[in-house]
């Protein structure tokens, strides 16, 4: 429902006066409504921003002493927004200010009105992903104490009761039950197909020119078949599916999934260096395989050109091909395409071929 023209307002203002106190204004109002005079008092408030802080997978939450009900209290960081200042650039400040950390990636959750009959303020909220930690810069008047949780420890916090901080628990709600969903699972006019897409993913279809004297299950997957899958090699939790293996060819396909995947603004895509790491285990198996064994391959170098995004649930096709076979290295590029043939990732690895001792 949009907010009515003041004209069209059921409430109009007779007479307003305001009274600066400290960080807040006082407004006492003369109203009618419904054809009846009576005075209305509200508090007049900056807007603010709460921040969620992620900082290596864990959730930042402050133990801050809080005068006005005498108590120390979770709660998630956050202040008042400057004026002209921008949504993101003040939860960078604030984060900066309260907890030392650092962030350049922060998602926008939307904002709220925690108490609409007695304040105007709106709070932001966002959440931040920090990639480092410098001092923080809290205010003299400040009592707080950064603290890291894991999610569960969080949720079990909020789950006693513990955590009051209205805010933090819409900013908790909107991250993790709304965002993450919406990040994470395909539209509804979307759902058949991507469920479609998943399920021929990754199929074992297997074709191979290679001798068969050659040992492809430690070459593909670094396991033998005595082995139990708790030594698989870097293949398998990567979730690489070979499909035709030659010396100067390989092919295979890799199911985009939320392990793979890093956050952005607009949703969970496919991380680079899970894409580099793909590239370089297939470059290794091609290289292991062209000279049989004779030859330890070893990435030397590795370069790549990302020009699409990957989301989650996305089946890449990946073709690998042999462009150099030298006396003592290899060079391989890898396209990793999403299922339309739209090239996604072009990666060039160089191995070295290091002789058995």
């Amino acid at each position: 429902m949009s907010t009515p023209d003041v004209d069209d307002a059921p409430i109009k203002t007779l007479h307003s006066s305001r009274e600066k106190c400290g960080r807040f204004t006082y407004v006492s109002d003369q109203v009618l409504v419904h054809g009846v005079q009576r005075p209305y008092d509200y508090i007049d408030i900056h807007s603010g921003v709460c921040i969620l802080p992620i900082y290596q997978g864990k959730i930042c939450l402050l133990r801050e002493y809080r005068y006005p009900i005498k108590s120390y209290q979770y709660q998630l960081p956050g202040g008042f927004i400057d004026e002209g200042e921008a949504v993101e650039v003040a939860a960078q400040r604030e984060l900066l200010e309260e907890t030392g950390l650092v962030s350049d990636h922060v998602i926008d959750l939307g904002s709220f009105y925690p108490s609409f009959g007695s304040t105007n303020e709106e709070i932001h909220l966002a959440a931040a992903i920090c990639t480092r930690r410098e001092k923080p810069q809290q205010e003299v008047s400040e009592v707080i104490e950064p603290i890291f949780m894991t999610k569960d420890e969080v949720f079990s916090l909020v789950a006693q009761g513990k955590f009051k901080h209205g805010a933090g628990l819409v900013a908790l709600f909107k991250y993790f039950s709304i965002y993450e969903a919406q990040a994470q699972a395909p539209s509804s006019a979307s759902a058949a197909t991507a469920a479609a897409d998943a399920a021929s993913c990754c199929q074992p279809e297997f074709s191979t020119d290679v001798s068969p004297d050659f040992n492809l299950q430690d070459a593909l997957y670094g396991v033998h078949s005595s082995q139990s899958e708790e030594s698989h090699g870097f293949s398998v939790p990567l979730g690489i599916c070979f499909k035709y293996l030659s010396p100067e060819l390989i092919k295979a396909e890799i199911k985009v999934t939320p392990q793979l995947c890093r956050p952005t603004a607009k949703g969970f895509i496919l991380h680079g260096g899970a894409t580099l790491a793909c590239a370089e285990t297939i470059a290794g198996v091609g290289s292991l395989v062209s000279c049989a064994g004779r030859f330890n391959p070893c990435g030397v170098s590795i370069t790549a050109n990302h020009v699409a995004m990957a989301l989650v649930g996305d089946c890449l096709q990946v073709k690998a091909t042999r462009l150099h076979a030298g006396a003592r290295n290899h060079l391989w590029n890898i396209d990793f395409s999403n299922k339309q043939g739209e090239l996604v990732s072009a990666v060039r690895v160089t191995n070295a071929l290091i002789p058995e001792a």
